[in-house]
């Protein structure tokens, strides 16, 4: 149990660590700012996931029937399949018959992704990224306390 919190210590406080110091020695760094908006994509459910998968990761080299973390590790990825699945399948019901190119693309997409579920999760990814791309997240700018915010006029 120690040395699980260790590796989750060393995996959530070295990076942190790491970019404290670099904004410490060089403030304007372009580095910095790259590293911050790459960790700023991640979702707090996904680093969640990744330090149970780790925990499930140390159980299975610790105990002697690594039978029931390999259960739930297979749970964990089919969750997250399923999640992965249902946003895809959402988004294509959110769209309008006007947005495809052809006459039955949408009940052609959503067949694809009911019956060959894994691979068309797959292929609509694709498709949709392509048609329609994911904006990229604008950082927040946040008024400094006490810095002159102006008002309505």
């Amino acid at each position: 149990m120690v040395e699980f919190l260790v590796a989750v210590a060393l995996v959530a406080g070295l990076p942190a660590m790491l970019l404290g110091l670099l904004q410490l020695i060089v403030p304007g760094s372009t580095l910095h700012d790259r590293v911050r908006h790459r960790i700023s994509q991640y979702k707090l459910w996904q680093l969640m996931v990744a330090i149970a998968l780790l925990g499930l990761l140390f159980s299975m080299t610790t105990v002697g029937a690594p039978m029931v973390p390999l259960s739930l590790a297979v749970l964990i990825v089919l969750v997250l399949f399923v999640k992965a699945w249902r946003d895809e399948f959402v988004f294509l019901m959110g769209l309008r018959e006007e947005d495809f190119p052809g006459r039955n693309d949408k009940l052609i997409w959503a067949l694809v992704l009911l019956l060959f579920a894994p691979v068309g999760t797959w292929f609509f990814r694709a498709y949709r990224l392509t048609h329609w791309p994911e904006p990229e997240p604008q950082p927040r700018t946040e008024a400094m306390p006490g810095s002159a915010v102006p008002g309505p006029v």
